[in-house]
């Protein structure tokens, strides 16, 4: 479990991210170079009683932040931010490489989560928004406890596959684009209907925000007890 210090630093990250993305902060004054060495210090001398499910989310909100103070199509920018120790891939594309790193994370928070760390986890691990965006109508944490529902029915990837994924964001995030062009409206579950496990449900989470965050969908909800719908800009 966090302690009483890394909970109260992690709703600091989250407020920072709320007000970033509000406008409300010049993330130009926050030195997040220092705070990614202290949560990098932080993670590297724990112990074994390190709370995995605090580091993924605080590494999230950090990823966050990151991302819109160097600009939020600087992606390559970012990537080399985050993952600075890898080998440097020159062919590859780098949004795809990006996303494909939101994977990992994504894959690894929901995986380290349990039953007991609810919505807010959900929200931070998987990178959903702190404020509401104009293409989701919806309360993010509705849609966090809804994805939430829908891993616990779907097997876990094996620990080989979590480590390398075979799965595409880029790959998903067509083949939503096809099943809206095709039908133009679907309820959130059948976005899923293809995952074969959690990890490829995730695969597809994460495609479907970033066409909610490109303004090529848009997810509602007319009531609590009405399905959340996600349909192709402009509806049919």
């Amino acid at each position: 479990m966090a302690t009483t210090e890394q909970a109260a630093e992690l709703e600091r990250l989250t407020s920072l991210l709320a007000d970033a993305q509000r406008g409300d902060l010049d993330l130009g004054t926050v030195e997040l170079a220092a705070l990614s060495r202290s949560l990098k210090s932080e993670v590297g001398d724990a112990d074994a009683e390190l709370d995995l499910l605090w580091a993924a989310e605080s590494l999230q909100v950090l990823a966050r932040l990151l991302e819109l103070k160097m600009g939020r199509h600087l992606e390559d920018a970012t990537d080399a931010a985050l993952i600075r120790d890898a080998d440097p891939v020159e062919a590859e594309d780098p949004g795809e490489r990006l996303a494909e790193y939101r994977l990992f994370k994504a894959a690894a928070g929901v995986l380290l989560a349990d039953s007991s760390a609810g919505p807010k986890a959900f929200l931070r691990v998987l990178g959903l928004p702190v404020e509401p965006q104009a293409s989701l109508h919806l309360s993010p944490e509705i849609l966090a406890v809804a994805l939430g529902e829908l891993l616990a029915r779907l097997p876990d990837p094996t620990e080989l596959e979590l480590a390398l994924p075979r799965y595409s964001v880029t790959e998903k995030m067509d083949e939503l684009r096809r099943l809206l062009a095709d039908q133009g409206r679907l309820r959130f579950d059948q976005v899923f209907a293809a995952a074969r496990d959690r990890l490829e449900a995730v695969a597809f989470f994460l495609a479907l925000l970033e066409l909610i965050f490109s303004g090529e969908a848009a997810c509602s909800q007319a009531g609590l007890s009405s399905p959340i719908l996600v349909e192709r800009a402009g509806g049919r």
